[in-house]
C-alpha cells in the first residue's frame, strides 16, 4: 500500500491523555533525545507555557507519536495528565514517512545523524528503496548527494534494500527488536544480551550463556539468535517425512541425540527452538548432572519424555554409584564428628536445663521470661564456650560474635538453649508433668526450695534433680 504524505491525512486537534499515547522507537528518527530541552520544556510547562500541538498517527486505534517528542516527554516530566495533538487516521507506512519528515523545518535542529537516521528508515522500504536519490531526498528532507552519501555508506547499489543485517554489520549496531529488549536493564545485563549476538553457531551461544539464561529477557535473546542461526544456515529440516507443525513437534520432543537435536535446532522449520536448544545443551553435559539439578530440570521439561527419561536414567546411576562407592575417609570423619556434636549438645542442652532450674527456683516460675534468661545469662553467654563438655573461652572477634577458642561455637547458642530449656520446663509444670527429685514430687510450692547444691538432668518422665 502506498503511504500517503503528512498534508494528504486527514487531521483532527484533539486533547488526549498522556497515557494513551504510544512511543514506538522506529517512529522515532532522532539518535537521541535531548534531556536537557525535555527539562526546559517541562519547567516552562509548569509556569504555564503553551506548546504547539503534537503530531499523532492512529493506526487502527493505537496512537503513535510522530513528531514532538521532546514536547510529549516534557509533558510526561511536569506530570501533565492531558496534551494538544493532532491526530491522523493511516497506516504504518503513513506513520513512518510522517516520522521522516517531521523537524524538516522545525523544532530542535537536526543533526548530522538524524537526518542519516531517517534517510536509512526510507531505504529498509522496499518500495521506498527503489526511489531515486532526488526523490527519496524529498521524503526525508534532505539533499540528494546526502541520500548517495547514506547509500555508499552502506554499499548499496540502485535500488537495493537496506537490511538490519547491513545495519549491523556496518554500524555495529543492534536491530530495534534488541534494542527495545535491552531497554530498563543494568548495563552489565544488557552486555550480557548484546553478547548473545555476537554468537553465529550453536557452541557459541552455549558458552556466552549467563547465569540468568532462564529469565524472561534472556530466554527472548536466545531465541531471537537462534532464529539468526537457523535463518543463516537455511538447512531443511532433517525428516522430509514431518510435514505438518505438529509432526515436527512431536519429533524435537523424542529426540535423544544430540547430533540430531543440533540439525533440528539450524532449520528455519524447527518448532519450540529455545526449549530444544536447552535440552541440547543439557544432554551434552548430561554426565555432569547432579540430583539437584535433575530435580529442577524434571520439573521443568516435565513433557519432554525422551529427555525425562535420560534424567532419570542419570540418577539412577548416580544412586548405584553412591552405593557401590565406600565411604571415603572424610564421609568417616564427618560420621563421626556428627556423633560428637550430637553428644556435645545433649550436655549443653543439660547444662542449660541446671542454669533454668536454679532461676525458677530463685525466682519462681512466673519470673522467668525470656528477656530475664537472656539478661541472666548474659555474662555466661559472654564468658563460657556453649559446649558443655567443653573447656574453651570465648575470643572477641573483629566482625560477629565471639567464638570459642577451642570448638569454634558462637556464644548466642548458649542463649538459645537456655531459651529452649526454658519453655520445656515451662510447659513440663503447666502440663502437670512431675518435676521428680531424690524420688520425690516437686510441687510449686517446694520448688524454691531446691537447695542451691542441687542439679538437674533430663529424663524421659521429667526433669530429675539430683
Amino acid at each position: 500500500m502506498t503511504a500517503r504524505s503528512p498534508r494528504e491525512l486527514v487531521a483532527q486537534r484533539l486533547t488526549l491523555p498522556v497515557k494513551s499515547l504510544t512511543f514506538d522507537r522506529a517512529l522515532q528518527c532522532r539518535v537521541e533525545m535531548d534531556d536537557a530541552i525535555v527539562d526546559e520544556y517541562a519547567a516552562a510547562m509548569k509556569d504555564g507555557a503553551v506548546f504547539p500541538a503534537i503530531d499523532v498517527v492512529d493506526v487502527d486505534g493505537k496512537r503513535f507519536v510522530v513528531d514532538g517528542w521532546h514536547r510529549a516527554y516534557a509533558t510526561k516530566k511536569a506530570k501533565l495528565k492531558q496534551i494538544e495533538a493532532v491526530v491522523k487516521k493511516g497506516t504504518r507506512r503513513d506513520a513512518i514517512l510522517h516520522a521522516v519528515h517531521a523537524n524538516g523545518d522545525h523544532g530542535v535542529r537536526r543533526s548530522h545523524d538524524d537526518k542519516r537516521r531517517a534517510v536509512r528508515t526510507l531505504l529498509m522500504d522496499p518500495e521506498w528503496a527503489k526511489m531515486s536519490n532526488r526523490n527519496l531526498a524529498g521524503l526525508g528532507r534532505v539533499s540528494h548527494a546526502f541520500v548517495g552519501l547514506v547509500r555508499k555508506h552502506y554499499q548499496l547499489g540502485s535500488g537495493e534494500l537496506l537490511t538490519e543485517e547491513r545495519i549491523d554489520e556496518i554500524d555495529g549496531e543492534p536491530p530495534q527488536e534488541w534494542l527495545d529488549l535491552c531497554a530498563g536493564l543494568p548495563e552489565w545485563d544488557k552486555a550480557n544480551v548484546l553478547r548473545l549476538r555476537q554468537c553465529f553457531n550453536l557452541s557459541a551461544l552455549e558458552l556466552a550463556l549467563p547465569y540468568n539464561y532462564r529469565s524472561e529477557h534472556m530466554i527472548a535473546a536466545i531465541g531471537m539468535q537462534l532464529t539468526r542461526i537457523a535463518g543463516r544456515s537455511g538447512d531443511p529440516w532433517p525428516w522430509p517425512a514431518d510435514k505438518m507443525p505438529h509432526q515436527r513437534e512431536v519429533r524435537v520432543r523424542h529426540l535423544v541425540d544430540s547430533l540430531d537435536m543440533s540439525a533440528a535446532l539450524q532449520s528455519p522449520a524447527c518448532p519450540e527452538r529455545v526449549e530444544l536448544f536447552f535440552v541440547w545443551v543439557k544432554t551434552k553435559g548430561l554426565e555432569n548432572l547432579q540430583d539437584h539439578s535433575i530435580d529442577k530440570l524434571l520439573e521443568d521439561f516435565s513433557e519432554w519424555p525422551a529427555f525425562v527419561r535420560m534424567l532419570k536414567l542419570r540418577r539412577s546411576q548416580l544412586k548405584a554409584d553412591r552405593e557401590a562407592k565406600p565411604p571415603s575417609d572424610w564421609d568417616q570423619a564427618k560420621a563421626i564428628e556428627g556423633e560428637r556434636d550430637a553428644t556435645r549438645q545433649a550436655t549443653a542442652i543439660r547444662s542449660a536445663e541446671t542454669q533454668v532450674l536454679k532461676h525458677v527456683r530463685a525466682r519462681g516460675l512466673q519470673s522467668a521470661s525470656r528477656n530475664v534468661l537472656r539478661e541472666v545469662n548474659g555474662e555466661a553467654a559472654n564468658a563460657e564456650c556453649s559446649n558443655a563438655a567443653c573447656d574453651g573461652w570465648m575470643v572477641s572477634q573483629v566482625y560477629g560474635e565471639p567464638l570459642c577458642s577451642v570448638c569454634n561455637k558462637s556464644a548466642c547458642r548458649t542463649v538459645e538453649l537456655h531459651d529452649w530449656a526454658f519453655e520445656y520446663v515451662q510447659s513440663q509444670v503447666r502440663a502437670g508433668v512431675d518435676l521428680v527429685i531424690d524420688g520425690r514430687v516437686l510441687s510449686m510450692e517446694t520448688l524454691p526450695l531446691l537447695p542451691q547444691s542441687e542439679t538437674s538432668v533430663a529424663t524421659e518422665s521429667g526433669v530429675v534433680a539430683k
